[in-house]
């Protein structure tokens, strides 16, 4: 009896979960999604200047975004739309990853993931030599474009900025 009745919650979570993804069709009506597709498709044209890949991705987010806000986006407040749309924007990059190329500005918030990440890569690395190389890395490829980074970034790229800043600041020789 335990089993059934555990088994009858699950499947009324499920249910319910399942439920609030569809999205309510009073809301996401064929006006509205396009109105958000045409205006994200603007939004992202900075980021993606290849015209299908922006429109790849801006199909992806509208997805997402029905799914996840199945009343629309002026049913959260705009901070909660804020999380919810780094989090589609996520999903989407990860769904597109090595299909699409992104221009990422530059950010305080953006190095900073790529700092974070350099760093993870060089863990075996001494300290402080591993904080000269990421200074290093970042800088060199804010050489390359001030205002913007390739993401993915392409190998070619990534291999002859590491070697720059390699050569530039050399490990110490041991005794």
């Amino acid at each position: 009896m335990k089993r059934i009745f555990l088994a009858l919650i699950a499947l009324l979570t499920f249910s319910v979960c399942k439920a609030q993804q569809q999205p309510n069709s009073k809301v996401w009506t064929p006006e509205y999604e396009k109105a958000a597709n045409d205006t994200l498709y603007a939004q992202f044209k900075a980021t993606f200047p290849n015209e299908d890949q922006r429109k790849q991705f801006t199909d992806c987010f509208v997805a997402k975004l029905k799914s996840m806000l199945p009343n629309g986006m002026e049913s959260v407040p705009s901070d909660s739309l804020y999380a919810v749309s780094r989090t589609a924007g996520k999903l989407c990059a990860q769904e597109m990853k090595g299909s699409i190329k992104m221009f990422v500005s530059w950010t305080p918030q953006n190095e900073a993931t790529i700092r974070t990440s350099l760093l993870s890569m060089m863990s075996t690395i001494e300290e402080s030599r591993r904080n000269k190389l990421c200074d290093c890395f970042i800088s060199e490829l804010k050489l390359k474009d001030p205002k913007v980074f390739i993401s993915p970034m392409p190998k070619a790229l990534r291999d002859s900025i590491a070697a720059v800043c390699m050569k530039r600041i050399p490990a110490k020789k041991s005794n």
